[in-house]
């Protein structure tokens, strides 16, 4: 805890980000140009930030610094929204987006009420909820479109379950 927040100072100070600039941002932009670093950090924060729930949330503050909804959000932002971005990463075995995928979606699903708040103290109320599940729901029917083909390269089935979880719950059927 102490020695990621002496991190995260000494990495504002030296890159000139802002004293009150979120974690998520710094990650996302620390990793911009090399994409399977970032995803890795992606995958890592997502999996200590979900080992730290699992125990009662024992450390509060480094859930909050390392919230992965703002790290999906910041990383939305950093690809302008692009489902197609987000498929080609999924069908790349340069990266280990797959696993970032199921991981957050499962993620999303068994915290829906802190990833609508994240999504909120993110951005403009209920915008940026809005254009995190368009994303998600606009790269789920590409995907079943190319599944309905016989085009996608593996058994994308948990993934396209996931996904269609969520759209649920977006969609207010709270069933999982």
């Amino acid at each position: 805890r102490d020695v990621l927040s002496k991190l995260e100072t000494f990495i504002k100070q030296t890159l000139e980000f802002h004293p009150e600039c979120h974690f998520s941002k710094i990650l996302i932009h620390l990793f911009d140009d090399q994409d399977d670093h970032l995803i890795e950090a992606m995958v890592c924060t997502l999996d200590v930030t979900s080992g730290i729930s699992f125990r009662n949330n024992a450390f509060p503050e480094l859930v909050a610094m390392l919230n992965p909804v703002y790290t999906f959000l910041e990383f939305l932002k950093m690809t302008s929204n692009s489902s197609d971005l987000l498929l080609d990463l999924l069908v790349s075995n340069e990266t280990c987006f797959l696993l970032y995928l199921l991981r957050l979606l499962k993620y999303i699903r068994m915290n829906w009420t802190m990833f609508v708040h994240s999504c909120h103290s993110f951005g403009m109320g209920n915008a940026m909820l809005d254009e995190a599940m368009g994303v998600l729901i606009r790269l789920r029917l590409q995907i079943s479109r190319l599944v309905s083909r016989q085009l996608y390269p593996y058994d994308i089935s948990p993934v396209l379950r996931l996904l269609e979880s969520c759209e649920s719950l977006y969609e207010g059927n709270e069933l999982s």
